[in-house]
Formats: structure tokens, sequence, C-alpha cells
């Protein structure tokens, strides 16, 4: 997940704790640093603001 707003990463934090505890959810605050764990892991979905401050999300998969 990208989104710099702590309300709803705790949110969303909450459902995958309750209703989805086999998946892990990660929490990136940017893009910058959505793009460095693309490097690293395949996510099955990103969820993401489109409004991000350093990068827009839809400027970050194109």
């Amino acid at each position: 997940m990208i989104d710099d707003n702590e309300d709803n990463t705790a949110l969303f934090n909450e459902i995958f704790l309750r209703h989805m505890p086999n998946y892990e959810l990660i929490v990136c605050t940017s893009g910058e640093e959505c793009l460095h764990h693309i490097g690293t892991i395949t996510p099955n979905l990103i969820l993401m603001d489109l409004q991000m401050p350093d990068i827009s999300g839809y400027r970050l998969f194109t």
C-alpha cells in the first residue's frame, strides 16, 4: 500500500489483520519508497493514493 495518510494506512492495516491474516501488508509512505520495494519483491496487489507528493500514482507505473 502506498499512501502518505496515516489514518488510511491504519485502516487498511486493520482490515488486512482482521480479514486477510495470511497476507502481508507492506506500507510505503512515498512513491520513491515503493520503487525500492518493487525492486526487491513482487506484490500481488498495489493499493496507491493517486495524489502522492513526490510521484503521482499515474506516473509511478508508466
